[in-house]
């Protein structure tokens, strides 16, 4: 009787660190479209307002650090980069559910509500030189991230949606799932 309690405790447990661990996660689906291989050594510069928010700043250091991984340099001047790295994002309205489930431990009905924030992050590489010869926009490569979830704070969400396009840079992927748990 005792070790089939204690594996039912343990079981609970065990579903309860399962559903902490799930319930903190970011999900989405990743796209990804690659149009021509950029040379090694290529310049980028980011393309961005003249005043920056906070959050823009973290965004904008995640994506240079991924960019310079892949062996591009940082320049101040849009005129003179190889490439230009333009992005975006959205957070929508959430829309909030409420659910009631039977309260074993108190009785009655356990009434719970969670808000889902729809998420959107985009970014574009787009080819400088191609685009001032062909006098229109030519990307190079583009990447976006589709997500909903509870949080609605992009600057802490910005990091995993970059991760998710950059580990696909250079791929074509389609609506390609994706979860991440956190690890703060």
């Amino acid at each position: 009787m005792m070790i089939e309690k204690n594996k039912t405790v343990s079981t609970a447990f065990l579903l309860l660190l399962l559903f902490s661990l799930t319930s903190c996660a970011i999900t989405g689906r990743v796209s990804t479209a690659t149009y021509t291989t950029p040379p090694q050594n290529s310049t980028f510069a980011i393309m961005t307002n003249t005043m920056l928010t906070l959050t823009e700043e973290k965004v904008q250091k995640h994506i240079i650090s991924k960019m310079e991984s892949l062996g591009f340099e940082l320049i101040d001047d849009v005129k003179q980069a190889d490439y230009i790295v333009i992005y975006s994002y959205d957070i929508g309205g959430g829309q909030t559910y409420v659910s009631s489930s039977p309260d074993f431990v108190f009785g009655g009905q356990k009434v719970s509500s969670h808000t889902e924030y729809p998420r959107y992050f985009h970014i574009g590489l787009v080819d400088s030189i191609g685009s001032v010869q062909a006098n229109k926009i030519i990307y190079a490569f583009k990447g976006e991230v589709y997500s909903s979830g509870s949080s609605s704070n992009i600057a802490y969400l910005a990091k995993y949606f970059i991760d998710q396009i950059f580990v696909n840079f250079g791929l074509n992927v389609d609506d390609k799932r994706f979860v991440v748990v956190p690890t703060q």
